[in-house]
């Protein structure tokens, strides 16, 4: 957990600032890979969304990508849907709660071995 926490908090400080990182307390509840799911989605991934102002582009670089799915936008929300650019609006991204275990295991495995060779 402690590199997890220390490859976050080099993303959030260079991004970001060094006032706004992850604590190491989020992790002490932490025994099993379920429990580390809750934290995540409940309460790292919603701080980070606080700290960037949901900016999902600079969250996903954070986390990367495995944690996010692009957003659906519903067409019908506008007046005239053949008006609607679905260009302008492809990076718009949701967090992808719906990982199962060993994609979630993965997408933090990245997180931690993430530019070693740099």
């Amino acid at each position: 957990m402690k590199l997890l926490k220390e490859k976050i908090n080099l993303r959030i400080e260079y991004l970001l600032d060094k006032d706004n990182l992850i604590w190491y307390s989020y992790f002490l509840k932490v025994k099993n890979l379920e429990e580390l799911k809750i934290v995540f989605y409940n309460e790292i991934i919603p701080l980070l969304e606080e700290y960037f102002y949901w900016e999902y582009e600079k969250i996903k670089l954070v986390l990367w990508k495995e944690f996010f799915k692009k957003k659906n936008i519903n067409k019908n929300l506008f007046e005239n849907k053949n008006d609607f650019d679905e260009d302008e609006n492809e990076n718009q991204y949701e967090i992808n709660k719906d990982l199962e275990n060993d994609d979630f295991i993965k997408a933090i495995q990245n997180i931690i071995i993430s530019n070693e060779q740099s």
